[in-house]
């Protein structure tokens, strides 16, 4: 099950987006929200996870619990997991979103979904879709993060913008980027 949205959010994170080699063509992403307002990081968040059927480890979102506003993001990507790039001809729906955390119980902070994502680079920018499906609403978040949405409300992939060099850097030392 995708999360799927639930409304808008007031403040805008600051983004922070790292990627680490962990061996030939095969990088970590992990995209890190700060908020000003320290009482939206949870020291127990949720956890969506896509889980695919891969050597790779499963891409995960955590949630802030309460606000359901997303703190992190963390994927691997190899070689395998890039695609073409695909026209993205998305409708604006707001500046920030939350997310519905509806779907997570009490007693179980993790959600597992089987599915696989893939990436693609354009410019400065890495776009994830999750399985295959295309978006047709974008929320911006901030100059480098926005989440995309199919037509059902649900989370179905994102866009990092305005990757910095050290980033391209260590996907073009690890063979994944031209």
């Amino acid at each position: 099950m995708y999360l799927k949205r639930s409304g808008n959010a007031n403040l805008k994170p600051i983004t922070e987006v790292v990627v680490e080699k962990m061996g030939e063509k095969f990088v970590l992403v992990t995209i890190k929200n700060n908020y000003e307002d320290k009482d939206l990081l949870n020291d127990s968040p949720y956890y969506w996870r896509l889980v695919m059927e891969s050597i790779n480890p499963p891409l995960e979102i955590s949630l802030n619990r309460e606000s359901g506003q997303i703190q992190e993001i963390t994927f691997f990507i190899s070689e395998e997991d890039i695609n073409e790039k695909q026209e993205l001809s998305c409708k604006k729906i707001n500046e920030n979103t939350l997310i519905d955390t509806d779907l997570f119980v009490e007693y179980n902070y993790y959600n597992d979904t089987e599915g696989k994502y893939s990436v693609y680079f354009e410019n400065r920018s890495l776009v994830c879709i999750f399985d295959n499906q295309i978006p047709s609403n974008i929320s911006i978040s901030n100059e480098n993060i926005s989440y995309l949405f199919n037509d059902k409300g649900n989370l179905i992939g994102f866009l990092v913008n305005n990757l910095n060099t050290t980033a391209l850097d260590v996907l073009k030392e690890s063979s994944l980027l031209i």
